[in-house]
């Protein structure tokens, strides 16, 4: 097996909030998820700790040695789950897949008793991923624009009614007056990109990017606004290659970084920005009011 990194810590705490309060305020963690007794982290480096409370949903086994268990990242996890039975290595439960995360992982017990994690990027069953250059990306035409601006406009507007920007009534009308103020020349507003991502092997589009790419303070900025890839297609690496066709068209245009905007309780997009090398660089926070009556 080829372990690529520690992509994943465990704590088992006595005092939940009180441990999610330590991770928080004095280590500086950004909190992906706060449920009364799991509190998942974001690390630097794109890898997570999640924090069990007392009743917590974690299995009886994982910290029966220890209060602290380390997630190993493998490129496949059905043939590292392999490798271990033959040498002896205890293997303990099944081996989970979970859609919501985009993981699967397998617990083992290591030569001191204690539990250990091997885990890896979930493939569907019955699913290939893409062989690199399985995709290309091509720009759109005014008709594919006017196509795509149709499904952006929901798109956004969902995405605000969830963030409790909108209220669902008036989400629409507002997704619309947002996208006129972002391309005010639509199609042809300076700066803005739009493109098609084309399967290789039947010429078709699986998915589509917006990306804005503009100069200031002496740098070009580039930016992804939306990727997305049709749910028919999904778990195959097309968003994966995607986000690396993307990042060549950086490097073309003079780019030394690619940006893009994610929705911290999005586990499954975090993760597949995560695995493609994106690292948090700032941290948008909201509180939500209680009015007095």
């Amino acid at each position: 097996m080829r372990v690529t990194g520690v992509s994943w810590v465990g704590v088992k705490a006595a005092n939940t909030d009180l441990a999610a309060s330590f991770f928080a305020k004095v280590l500086g963690l950004p909190a992906l998820k706060h449920d009364t007794d799991l509190v998942v982290f974001q690390m630097p480096d794109g890898s997570q700790l999640e924090v069990f409370g007392p009743n917590g949903p974690d299995p009886p086994h994982q910290f029966a040695r220890a209060r602290v268990v380390v997630g190993f990242r493998v490129d496949d996890i059905d043939s590292a789950r392999r490798e271990l039975e033959p040498l002896g290595v205890e293997v303990i439960g099944p081996l989970r897949r979970d859609s919501q995360t985009g993981y699967a992982w397998q617990h083992f017990r290591g030569p001191d008793g204690v539990i250990y994690e091997l885990n890896s990027v979930l493939v569907s069953e019955g699913a290939t991923v893409a062989p690199t250059n399985a995709i290309r990306l091509e720009p759109m035409n005014e008709e594919d624009f006017r196509a795509s601006l149709a499904l952006a406009i929901p798109r956004y507007a969902a995405e605000c009614v969830q963030q409790g920007l909108w209220t669902a009534d008036n989400s629409l009308e507002a997704s619309r007056s947002e996208l006129e103020l972002l391309l005010p020349q639509g199609f042809k507003t300076p700066n803005r990109h739009f493109g098609k991502l084309i399967e290789e092997a039947s010429g078709s589009s699986v998915g589509e990017v917006w990306y804005t790419v503009e100069r200031k303070g002496g740098k070009v900025r580039f930016w992804v606004d939306w990727i997305s890839v049709d749910p028919r297609m999904r778990t195959r690496g097309y968003a994966t290659e995607a986000l690396e066709l993307l990042s060549a068209e950086a490097l073309k245009h003079g780019a030394d970084r690619i940006g893009l905007q994610v929705l911290s309780d999005n586990a499954v997009a975090v993760a597949l920005y995560t695995r493609a090398g994106f690292k948090p660089t700032d941290v948008r926070m909201a509180k939500q009011l209680n009015r007095c009556t």
